[in-house]
């Protein structure tokens, strides 16, 4: 609240920061690092100038920032066999996996990155099944194996597909060096463009370069 009273403070948040947050005077949205695809970098930099005032988006990038958004992507996909694991550790031992909750699934998968939430991804996965029932870890009853059409290991590699491709997008549009970054989003999602926008960091290097080259003439 403080945060959308006020016109000179800035926040450092994660992405999730911004959904449902109408801030109509923010001026500038700097990425840390490459967000997991396009569509994610466009919702968040459309946090900036609402107000219809000239705003700024920066994005810093790294070549390691595929490595970690590779590994965000492997967290939040847990394959078959991982799902399949953390239901028969709570089917077959129900007093522990109350007793001590996540602790115990994340010490019998070898788990010990605190980063890494396959495990909790996999639990949510199987409440949203049908095949466990319980919010709370104390809570937990194992109902039914997960149905072997949701642990398909052909859609589990299509579905990474497609997010290794939307992440192979987003590094290609960060480190284009021609053209117009606008015109590159407008592109990737079929909207109708201007030639350029005249106003990202490309079309103004383009600007200036043609500056200098009638100087020099």
């Amino acid at each position: 609240e403080a945060f959308l009273r006020t016109t000179d403070e800035a926040i450092l948040a994660t992405p999730a920061f911004g959904l449902g947050v109408d801030k109509p005077n923010v001026r500038m949205v700097l990425h840390a690092e490459v967000p997991g695809s396009v569509e994610a970098y466009y919702q968040e930099v459309g946090r900036a100038g609402r107000d219809g005032l000239p705003s700024s988006c920066i994005l810093l990038f790294d070549d390691d920032d595929v490595s970690i958004q590779n590994d965000f992507m492997n967290w939040a996909n847990p394959d078959p066999g991982f799902i399949r694991a953390v239901y028969n550790l709570i089917d077959r031992n129900p007093i522990r996996a109350r007793q001590e909750g996540f602790d115990y699934l994340r010490t019998q998968m070898n788990f010990f990155n605190r980063r890494d939430f396959r495990v909790e991804t996999a639990v949510n996965q199987l409440e949203r099944w049908g095949s466990l029932e319980g919010r709370q870890p104390r809570e937990w009853k194992a109902i039914q194996s997960p149905p072997d059409e949701f642990l398909d290991p052909k859609l589990y590699e299509t579905r990474m597909k497609g997010q290794r491709q939307k992440l192979f997008q987003i590094v290609e549009l960060a480190k284009k060096e021609e053209g117009c970054r606008m015109v590159a989003i407008a592109d990737y999602f079929g909207y109708p463009s201007e030639p350029t926008c005249g106003k990202c960091d490309l079309c103004l290097k383009a600007v200036a370069a043609a500056e200098s080259r009638s100087g020099d003439s």
